[in-house]
Order: C-alpha cells, then sequence, then structure tokens
C-alpha cells in the first residue's frame, strides 16, 4: 500500500509538537532528524517494518534480489545535492539496480514520494531566506509533497542582547519572520512550509504564548499555545 500523505502529516504534527514543548530536544539538526523518523515510523509502522525488493540480485547465479527500506536519510537529487529525509514509492524501489541505490548509473537518483528538509537556528539568522530558497528548490521535485520545516529556537534570556549570538525580537522578525512572508507567494503547491519561532528562555515572557507559528493563509505570525498547535499545523499542510 502506497503511503497515505494523511499519516505523513500526522507524524509531521507530532513531530513539530514534541519540540515546541521540549524545545531542549536537539542539538543539531541530526537530531531533529531522528525525531521526526521515529514519529513517521510510529504513525506508519511498515516504514520501519517493511523491506522492498530492489533489483539488485544477490550474486551472479542468484534469482533473489537485495532488499531496502522505503525511508532515507540524505538522498541525492541531482546537482550534488541531497535532501535530508526520502520516502520512497514501493514501485519505484523496484528500479533500483545499482549499489547507490539508483537506477542504471550512480547518479540517476530516484524519485522521492514525500521529501522533508529542515533547518534550525544553528544555520545562523542571515542564512534564513538563502538556506529556505535552496530547500524549496529540492522539495518541488516531491511526487506527492515536500516539507519545508524550520525551527528557529530563540536562545536569548533577556531583551537586549547581554551575550554572544543573543538577538533582539526586532531582529528576529526583520531576519526571520519576513523570510516567510516573502517567499511564501513562490511556493509551489507540491510543497508545504512549517515555520516556527520558539522563544521559550526569554525570562520576561509568560508561560504560555512562547511559540510563534507562520500561517500561510494570513501571511501572518501567530502567537499559539501548545492546545493551538495541531489546529494551525494541519491548516499549514493542506
Amino acid at each position: 500500500m502506497p503511503v497515505e500523505k494523511n499519516d505523513v502529516d500526522k507524524a509531521v504534527i507530532e513531530f513539530c509538537k514534541e519540540v515546541i514543548k521540549e524545545p531542549l530536544l536537539y542539538f543539531s539538526e541530526s537530531d531533529l532528524h531522528v525525531l521526526l523518523i521515529e514519529k513517521l515510523f510510529n504513525k506508519i509502522p511498515t516504514l520501519q517494518t517493511k523491506l522492498y525488493q530492489t533489483n539488485v540480485h544477490r550474486g551472479r547465479e542468484s534469482k533473489t534480489c537485495y532488499q531496502t527500506r522505503l525511508v532515507h536519510r540524505e538522498y541525492g537529487c541531482g546537482g550534488k545535492r541531497r535532501v535530508d529525509l526520502a520516502i520512497f514509492n514501493e514501485n519505484d524501489i523496484k528500479k533500483i539496480n545499482t549499489a547507490n541505490l539508483t537506477i542504471d548509473s550512480m547518479y540517476n537518483y530516484l524519485p522521492i514520494d514525500y521529501c522533508f528538509e529542515l533547518g534550525t537556528e544553528k544555520s545562523g539568522l542571515d542564512t534564513t531566506e538563502k538556506h529556505a530558497k535552496s530547500d524549496i528548490d529540492k522539495l518541488k521535485k516531491s511526487q506527492t509533497c515536500g516539507y519545508l520545516i524550520h525551527i528557529f529556537r530563540d536562545t536569548t534570556v533577556f531583551p537586549s542582547k547581554t551575550q554572544e549570538r543573543n538577538v533582539t525580537e526586532q531582529e528576529l522578525k526583520d531576519k526571520f519572520k519576513n523570510v516567510f512572508l516573502r517567499i511564501t507567494d513562490t511556493i509551489p503547491s507540491n510543497v508545504k512550509i512549517i515555520a516556527i519561532l520558539l522563544s521559550s528562555f526569554r525570562q520576561q515572557s509568560k508561560t504560555h504564548g512562547k511559540c510563534n507559528i507562520f500561517d500561510k493563509e494570513t501571511r501572518h505570525w501567530k502567537r499559539v499555545n501548545l492546545s493551538d498547535v495541531e489546529d494551525i499545523l494541519k491548516k499549514q499542510l493542506r
């Protein structure tokens, strides 16, 4: 059975909710990759448990072929680029006939059914727009849906910049929030964006409402509580 977008959406929403609730779950983007894969495995168990037949024979005289999963990290997408996370269609898996999980040649990559690109504050505030545009260019090649998920965890404690790398809320607006306002009209229909700003550590903030999520319909950022996250993310993923 093909992987259903509704199930992928559920995994993405659970992933986002967990990071919003516990922003110290990740040290780097790689931690987010692992967490997202866990959520996908939980919502779509066959991604983890089932192996699919390739067209790479186990030996010269063998009638059987090696198998692989539908999910892969850092899979090639042409132009010496890779996507963070890819989910293949099982029918395309059958076309794999090289040890590099490609067709006929080392760089003839499979089409990707679902692909994911993630970004964090570790990428740098000044490169958000360049990063997002590059990700979108890769994601638009997805056969079913591409997911751009950028999470900026604001580690500033006080309103003013008291330490190196601390940023003011105005800088966050100018260099992070406004990026998604500028690029939203250029995003193809098969790419869904989730942009999240977490101000979890600012001492002047209240316990609730430390999460801002970009709403593509209103073209505004919404300050939301954890209980509201699922509803707004469902709208983003339509």
